[in-house]
């Protein structure tokens, strides 16, 4: 900043540049913002008018063959950010926008299926690299063609390697863990843990965690499951606390329910929970509670036709 002495009295006016003008004699004068003090800077570069030049300037919304890539230019902008992502997503999931001429569809006509009553198969998924691999028993999961879709439209399924190295890049460690949990991948999971633990001294409690989920038994009753079900409802970070709530119950519907509707977490991955371990029923009222209720992301759910629209427009 610098004083400016001023012979007359005039007027101040306002571009729409963001810089201060005025008239003096014959000439135009103006103050820029680039010699305005840090807080005015912050107030101009925050002002939605000051975000549109820049975004438009940059190209904002001009990528069509990978609408990840503007997001880019978001600068932190969470919501259209993750619409962006959401519609690469979708159409980067062979066969999401071929059926029934419809494009950009999200998970409750995907989950409808052609019939608009798409059924699913359960199956029992058992523990890798465990003791209770060997088991005939283990936990229902359900699968389809529709179920697969969604899956991979979330980042799991056939997608779940290159989604927990994007995690493991933003040190996302226990969202990262808990997907390997989730796929049954303890082990994998428990070392990813040990590793993130030698990152820092906010990351140290890992390991703790990880020698707890190493002494998982899947066998009924149990001091292990008897114990982590008393801590679980005091653990803050909500991906351990659904990991540990997972692995210690009897995951039942109830429990199942609980925390595919732990709004703590991401939506993707609950949406994702919810297509791997609900029955059809179930998965049914969740999606439609989900529709009645969310806002922001409703790109995910709805896709880009019907109320998707609006929920694409108000984002």
């Amino acid at each position: 900043m610098h004083d400016v002495k001023v012979m007359e009295r005039i007027t101040l006016n306002w571009s729409k540049t963001h810089h201060l003008l005025w008239a003096c004699g014959r000439e135009t004068r103006y103050l820029s913002d680039i010699s305005a003090p840090e807080l005015v800077l912050h107030v101009i570069n925050d002002d939605i008018s000051m975000r549109m030049k820049i975004r438009a300037t940059n190209g904002y919304g001009l990528n069509v063959d990978k609408f990840a890539e503007n997001s880019a230019l978001l600068a932190g902008d969470n919501r259209p950010e993750a619409m962006w992502t959401a519609l690469d997503a979708i159409r980067n999931v062979e066969g999401l926008d071929s059926m029934d001429g419809m494009t950009f569809r999200g998970i409750r006509n995907v989950l409808a299926g052609e019939t608009g009553k798409a059924k699913s198969t359960a199956a029992m998924s058992v523990w890798e690299g465990t003791p209770y691999a060997g088991r005939k028993d283990g936990v229902p999961i359900y699968t389809s063609n529709e179920r697969d879709i969604i899956l991979r439209l979330c980042g799991w399924s056939l997608n779940k390697d290159s989604t927990l190295e994007s995690l493991l890049y933003q040190e996302q460690y226990e969202r990262a863990a808990a997907l390997c949990v989730f796929h049954f991948e303890l082990r994998k999971a428990i070392e990813i843990l040990q590793t993130a633990s030698k990152k820092g001294e906010n990351y140290r409690h890992l390991s703790i965690v990880a020698v707890a989920l190493s002494g998982f038994t899947d066998d009924q009753p149990s001091l292990w499951r008897s114990l982590s079900s008393t801590i679980t409802p005091e653990i803050e970070e909500p991906y351990l606390r659904a990991v540990l709530l997972f692995l210690s119950s009897s995951r039942s519907e109830g429990v199942l329910k609980r925390i595919s509707t732990d709004t703590d977490l991401q939506l993707e991955d609950r949406i994702a929970f919810a297509c791997t371990f609900l029955n059809d029923s179930v998965l049914t009222d969740f999606v439609k509670d989900l529709a009645e209720h969310f806002t922001s992301k409703g790109m995910t759910c709805f896709g880009a036709l019907g109320k998707g629209t609006l929920f694409f427009i108000k984002i």
